[in-house]
């Protein structure tokens, strides 16, 4: 039976650029339009947590009716989706993806009372592209993570772009997991040999607000201009600025690995 819960609160995940493998017969040929994952398959996970996971999607062309189903891999995983009726996750906006326009979906999973390290949830996503269905499929890896004494962890350890293109996948989504209450005026900023576009002019901050609380997950992204960069390996530092409650600033640095090709 899937679960009902209440909107999700900042979720992360770290971003790798997937395109779907189509499940579909006959096998869609690669210039098909379809959704591009934009979020990692590997998802950091805390034992004994229930979360909202959001997935976050581009595409090269206009699909429309995008729809995302999960399942867990055992008996216990458990998924649910903000509305009871539909039985899928669809888009935050409306139910179409414009060409490198990007949105989310979001579902609810609680992997069960039983104890493991890690689990797997299937994934299969339906659209249409000029009056045809198409439907693919991927899976997610949750595995347990640790946590340190800071009072918060950077889930993104590494990211892959392409060299070229249009840059629709050149989006790059880093995680963050709150552990105390009340961080604030949540910035980041990129230090390194890439040259780095953020949705605010000199920095980024979280998807829903510039504040983290204790247990929530909320991403950070910035842009890759793919006419600028070289295929090769590049080591970023990830600088974040905040404060807990009326405290003074502070800064944290972590590295970032960022694979081009």
């Amino acid at each position: 039976m899937s679960i009902v819960r209440a909107a999700p609160i900042g979720i992360a995940l770290s971003l790798a650029a997937i395109v779907l493998a189509p499940s579909s017969a006959p096998a869609l040929d690669e210039r098909t339009p379809r959704p591009i994952l934009l979020s990692s398959t590997e998802l950091p996970w805390v034992q004994g947590q229930q979360r909202w996971v959001t997935l976050t999607w581009t595409s090269q062309e206009d699909i429309e009716g995008l729809e995302v189903t999960v399942s867990g891999d055992r008996d216990g995983v458990d998924v649910g989706y903000e509305e009871a009726s539909t039985g899928h996750a669809r888009l935050s906006g409306d139910d179409d993806l414009s060409a490198n326009e990007v949105d989310i979906t979001s579902f609810f999973v609680d992997p069960g009372p039983q104890s493991r390290d890690e689990f797997e949830l299937d994934v299969t996503v339906e659209w249409w592209h000029d009056g045809e269905f198409q439907t693919g499929t991927l899976v997610l890896h949750a595995q347990q993570e640790s946590v340190g004494t800071e009072p918060f962890v950077m889930l993104t350890t590494s990211a892959q772009v392409p060299a070229g293109g249009d840059g629709a996948r050149n989006w790059v989504e880093l995680g963050f997991l709150g552990l105390v209450d009340d961080i604030r005026d949540f910035n980041v900023s990129i230090e390194g040999d890439l040259a780095v576009y953020y949705p605010q002019r000199s920095f980024t901050s979280l998807h829903h607000d510039a504040v983290l609380l204790a247990d929530e997950r909320d991403v950070a992204r910035f842009w890759l201009d793919p006419s600028t960069i070289e295929p090769g390996t590049y080591a970023l530092d990830v600088v974040v600025s905040y404060t807990i409650g009326d405290g003074p600033p502070r800064e944290t640095r972590s590295p970032l690995q960022i694979q081009v090709g």
